[in-house]
């Protein structure tokens, strides 16, 4: 063939006869994973876990028994943070030292962030469910 007849053949302009019909074949992709399930071996796989389960349990689609659990094991978690607060701002103030105040203030901020943190998730989830199951008696 000459290069004209390949360059007509691949142009978009190509002239197919009228009578025949045509069939285009879509190419075999891949399907899409939507909904893919991180691995818990990797550091940001590990945040992606824990981010999944922190989301279902706001959602409040789950047993009752599984957040009461969450209670007790976030729960003590965060009122271990908020007491560790509280050690750090009362020592913070019986403290002499400005080094030492700015130190447990700090240590202070940070734990009181998380026990919030941990007590803002817990909270949410219990409206969720409990609004859950307002819903379902309707």
């Amino acid at each position: 063939m000459t290069r004209r007849d390949d360059s007509d053949r691949l142009l978009p302009d190509y002239d197919l006869d009228k009578g025949k019909p045509s069939n285009e074949v879509p190419p075999n992709s891949r399907p899409v994973e939507y909904d893919r399930v991180p691995s818990g071996y990797e550091p940001i796989g590990q945040i992606e876990l824990i981010g999944r389960v922190f989301r279902g349990l706001v959602r409040g689609r789950f047993p009752w028994w599984v957040l009461i659990l969450a209670w007790i094991c976030f729960g003590s978690l965060a009122w271990i943070y908020a007491y560790g607060a509280v050690v750090a701002i009362v020592v913070a103030f019986t403290s002499g030292a400005w080094i030492s105040f700015a130190v447990y203030f700090i240590f202070f901020i940070a734990m009181s962030v998380m026990s919030a943190a941990f007590f803002s998730i817990l909270w949410r989830a219990t409206l969720a469910k409990l609004s859950n199951r307002k819903r379902g008696r309707k």
